[in-house]
């Protein structure tokens, strides 16, 4: 779907997120991507120490409620993502990606793909998304061969022998992503309270940082120039 060009400097970290004008600087630094212009993404997350942890860069993790593991959309429980690995520094510490992050040491992908986490190999990515009886759970958004943006959409157990015509996952609403505009158009009009709404890999709230009508979301506060929208939904 068209998007205007990005023109400002996207920050995420600690929590929240951040925009400021940058000054065009040619390459991109370390943990950066040039989206265009003088536009760029910078990478954020966690460094974790976890004695042994056998993480890969790639990998997509959850918590136990005791330490890091791989996760894996077979059960609810084991899809329950909370980051991906972007770097190891050794076998006792490592750096998480958190949802809205960037990750710049992938390999790969192809851009504008969504990719899933994994039913069958724990903790793997995946260009498919899972089949019936098991979890679907989007995890990054490719912007280059190389780098993403991590998301945690909410994951959704297909049943098998159910109507996958009536559930719309990761539709991209029409409307420029411009810092501006704050009107956004969904494809169909979504069941009542099926609507789950992200903006930057964050899930939003309904009638805190926007109203819906009909097939129309109208934000409270326009998103940032370069955002990333998705929405999932059942149709009405």
């Amino acid at each position: 779907m068209p998007r205007t060009q990005p023109t400002l400097k996207q920050i995420a970290g600690d929590g929240d997120a951040a925009t400021k004008n940058v000054a065009a600087s040619g390459d991109a630094g370390e943990n950066e991507v040039v989206l265009g212009g003088d536009s760029r993404l910078v990478a954020h997350g966690r460094t974790v120490a976890q004695t042994a942890h056998n993480l890969v860069v790639g990998d997509v993790v959850r918590h136990n409620g005791t330490i890091f593991v791989k996760a894996q959309a077979n059960t609810a429980a084991g899809a329950e993502v909370v980051g991906v690995v972007d770097s190891v520094a050794d076998a006792d510490n490592f750096h998480l990606a958190l949802p809205g992050d960037l990750i710049t040491t992938l390999s790969g992908l192809t851009p504008g793909d969504v990719y899933f986490l994994s039913h069958t190999t724990a903790g793997l990515l995946v260009a498919t998304d899972s089949p019936d009886g098991t979890v679907s759970k989007p995890v990054l958004l490719a912007i280059s061969a190389t780098s993403g943006v991590m998301m945690n959409s909410r994951g959704v157990y297909k049943v098998a022998g159910s109507n996958p015509t009536t559930d719309v996952f990761n539709e991209p609403p029409s409307g420029e992503l411009n810092g501006v505009n704050d009107t956004f158009t969904l494809e169909f009009a979504p069941d009542t309270n099926s609507l789950r709404l992200y903006l930057n890999g964050v899930r939003r709230e309904v009638d805190t940082d926007f109203t819906l009508s009909g097939v129309t979301i109208v934000f409270v506060v326009p998103p940032v120039d370069g955002s990333i929208l998705l929405a999932d939904y059942s149709k009405a």
